[in-house]
């Protein structure tokens, strides 16, 4: 029985380990996605800079129009591209939090399981310590009287020996 419970308990663990591992790695991606949201922000504030600076170009210099029409609509495209990602991006987040809603509706799950073998293995353990002392007040009688036994017998050896 205690190698059964030994082995269930060791699957306990390495189910807690692998859910630890787990919900690390997703904490690492989800840093990893903010650091790319961040970068895709920065790429996005540089151009918005950018777009501002064209529009001053454009009304500066009227000969610059067509170049920077052009400019424009590379840049259209660079932010349709960012908005791509970005959206890329929200999914993959939304994704990333109902994994780790599942992973901590495990991680709960496992824990009630295991304060109820915890609780089991505690009284388990109170019914063993029981169980010892009542053989130990036993033992400690038995002692006891042998002992009396021993002076009685000590006793009569020595009447025998006299009479």
């Amino acid at each position: 029985m205690n190698n059964t419970n030994n082995e269930l308990l060791l699957k306990i663990y390495e189910e807690v380990k692998n859910t630890k591992e787990l919900v690390g790695k997703l904490e690492i991606e989800q840093k990893e996605n903010k650091v790319e949201i961040q970068k895709i922000s920065e790429l996005v504030g540089k151009l918005e800079i950018e777009q501002k600076e064209n529009k001053v170009e454009i009304q500066k210099i009227s000969e610059l129009v067509g170049k920077l029409e052009i400019e424009q609509k590379e840049n259209k495209v660079e932010i349709r591209r960012i908005s791509d990602l970005v959206g890329k991006l929200e999914i993959a987040q939304k994704e990333n939090k109902v994994e780790l809603r599942k992973i901590s509706g495990s991680v709960a799950r496992i824990e009630v399981e295991h304060g109820e073998k915890l609780v089991a293995l505690f009284d388990a353990f109170k019914v063993n310590t029981e169980k010892i002392e009542e053989q130990n007040e036993r033992i400690t009688k038995c002692e006891n009287k042998i002992e009396k036994h021993d002076d009685q017998i000590y006793f009569l050896n020595s009447k025998v020996q006299n009479a």
